[in-house]
């Protein structure tokens, strides 16, 4: 009996200990612990303030505020198509940008549109990034390489009029992927007629994000978060695309055979010399005629580069014939690489306040009350350029 008593005892005062701990809090000032309630610091005599316990709610966005910002998507969307169409595909590709980072606050066709305007996107970045070179291997003829009898009995390598390009298929041009260079060069270049146009529509620009006047004036910090990260921010080493051009081949995915002795796939007949006839201590056997050919090259002069196996090209040592490499800075993301301040959320505590929403007793005038500021190194972008 005695015992059950003790362990009841026990129970309750860990209870009472229990519901102690979680009334008290610190005072900001000297950081002693002070009872639920307190208006006053028993130690320092600082005025206190409770922090307010979070409810964790989400906002609440109406209907007719997320019909707006869908709205506002799919017109971005309509003018990027229509960039399109026009061939100005760096403009179609900033209104995608900007439809995306409008459609986050859509709510329910926010995903379905998401996936068409990815989709366009990817189409447009492929266009961007897609360019041509000169064949290495028939350096631009299209044409294959022929042996051909010349006057002297000789043959030789010729390019062909009727033969075409193992590599190019006689076109005389390689698909290449364009230098990154190049990209951010355009890209700023097209920015500004893009900045003029949204100008000219009276939206308002916030951080790349360009919105209607309405939806501008009605933003929360975390809706302005949301719209920011959205937009992402490209990665200056790939120019957003996530892939850069193999400088070692050009982009070409080939190179020419590294047979300094190769033409068109062949080389010089090392039996021969390259005069298609046998040397004269092979001309006779036991005095008789036996041959007035090289029967190593058959009288041409020239033999099957062992090297590129007669195609007069290589895969590139560098990219393997990919023609591209994935960007090392953003790891094929094609976005720059996490703030390391935020750690990509986009916010930070607010150092006025210390994260409490509250100073000396009022609404925090740098976040407030929101606890929570702009990240001061990204901005709210969640990334932060390396290069």
């Amino acid at each position: 009996m005695n015992r059950s008593r003790v362990l009841v005892a026990v129970v309750c005062l860990l209870a009472a200990v229990t519901v102690i701990q979680a009334a008290l809090f610190s005072c900001p000032k000297c950081g002693y612990e002070q009872p639920e309630g307190a208006t006053k610091c028993s130690h320092c005599g600082a005025a206190l303030t409770p922090p307010v316990a979070a409810t964790n709610q989400p906002v609440v966005t109406p209907p007719a505020v997320r019909t707006a910002w869908a709205n506002a998507a799919e017109a971005e969307f309509n003018k990027a198509k229509a960039a399109g169409l026009q061939g100005k595909s760096w403009l179609a590709w900033f209104y995608t940008r900007n439809a995306l980072a409008l459609n986050t606050l859509s709510g329910e066709t926010k995903a379905v549109r998401e996936a068409d305007l990815v989709k366009a996107q990817k189409q447009v970045e492929r266009t961007l990034c897609s360019t041509e070179v000169k064949c290495p291997v028939c350096d631009g003829s299209g044409r294959r390489a022929v042996k051909v009898r010349m006057s002297d009995g000789r043959m030789q390598a010729m390019s062909s009029d009727s033969l075409l390009c193992l590599r190019c298929g006689g076109s005389g041009r390689l698909p290449a992927v364009r230098m990154s260079d190049a990209l951010n060069h355009e890209r700023a270049q097209a920015a500004r007629d893009y900045t003029a146009l949204q100008q000219d529509r009276n939206w308002v620009g916030l951080s790349g994000v360009w919105l209607p006047p309405d939806l501008a004036s009605g933003l929360t910090l975390s809706n302005r978060v949301a719209i920011i990260q959205a937009l992402g921010s490209p990665c200056l080493n790939c120019a957003g695309m996530g892939v850069l051009a193999c400088t070692r081949c050009e982009g070409t995915g080939y190179l020419k055979c590294s047979n300094g002795d190769c033409v068109m796939g062949t080389v010089t007949c090392p039996d021969c010399g390259g005069s298609g006839t046998p040397k004269k201590t092979d001309r006779f056997n036991r005095g008789t005629l036996v041959t007035s050919f090289c029967n190593t090259c058959q009288g041409t002069g020239r033999i099957t580069c062992k090297t590129c196996r007669g195609k007069a090209f290589l895969p590139c040592p560098v990219c393997q014939g990919k023609t591209a490499l994935v960007c090392k800075v953003c790891n094929g993301s094609g976005q720059n690489p996490e703030c390391t301040k935020c750690h990509g959320g986009g916010l930070i505590a607010c150092t006025h306040c210390k994260g409490t929403g509250k100073y000396r007793g009022e609404t925090c005038p740098e976040c407030q009350g929101q606890g929570e500021i702009l990240c001061s190194t990204c901005q709210g972008v969640g990334r932060v350029s390396r290069r």
